[in-house]
């Protein structure tokens, strides 16, 4: 009877550490070669999220894509990182983490978002930064650089209390895409990081 309970209590620990660590956030680039790695698109029947073995820069990379419609009607919809499997890496604590800085490439396939935004969520609360006005062109990838340490920094739409409170327990990261018009449309994403070190300047795009 002991040795059962000694077993159990091994086994309780070990789930506990295990989650523990899963939730824990931590310095990490999510470069795609894997299947989603627990990214998903954020409402069901708006922008299908595919995950792609090539056409990412390079390798593997999440695929964003509305279908053509019949006539435009605004649409938009998110990437997310769900907490699960690596993406739990963008997930928690990111100060005490020692992150201060988020960043990604992102290509528009054919057509230009009318909005494209990262947001930083803590619940019902987030952080947000618009990105789309620094995207070049259609078929070029472009890296974009968000410092951590404070909106002003990163160019984040929150009041400063807001945010810290956010950068204390980040529960989800979500990339926004509006579409553009009723044209079929694709967004891709790859290599997003948390890393400690600021860039110098806000939003930094380089093609």
């Amino acid at each position: 009877m002991k040795k059962r309970a000694a077993r159990l209590y091994a086994m309780i620990g070990w789930f506990v550490a295990v989650v523990a660590s899963a939730t824990a956030a931590s310095f990490y680039t999510e470069t795609f070669t894997e299947p989603s790695e627990g990214w998903q698109d954020r409402d069901t029947g708006k922008m299908s999220v595919t995950w792609l073995s090539s056409g990412g820069y390079p390798g593997g990379c999440i695929r964003g894509s509305f279908s053509s419609q019949a006539y435009p009607l605004p649409q938009n919809d998110g990437l997310v990182a769900t907490g699960r499997l690596t993406s739990a890496a963008f997930t928690g604590d990111y100060y005490n983490a020692g992150i201060f800085l988020l960043g990604f490439d992102f290509m528009a396939a054919d057509h230009m978002p009318a909005v494209a935004e990262v947001r930083l969520y803590s619940g019902s609360s987030y952080a947000s930064c618009y990105f789309h006005a620094a995207v070049t062109e259609p078929g070029v990838w472009n890296s974009f650089r968000f410092p951590l340490h404070s909106p002003e920094a990163g160019g984040w739409i929150v009041q400063p209390t807001v945010f810290n409170g956010v950068m204390y327990n980040v529960s989800r990261v979500e990339f926004v895409i509006n579409r553009a018009n009723e044209s079929e449309q694709s967004f891709y994403f790859d290599n997003i990081f948390v890393d400690a070190l600021p860039a110098p300047g806000g939003i930094v795009s380089t093609v």
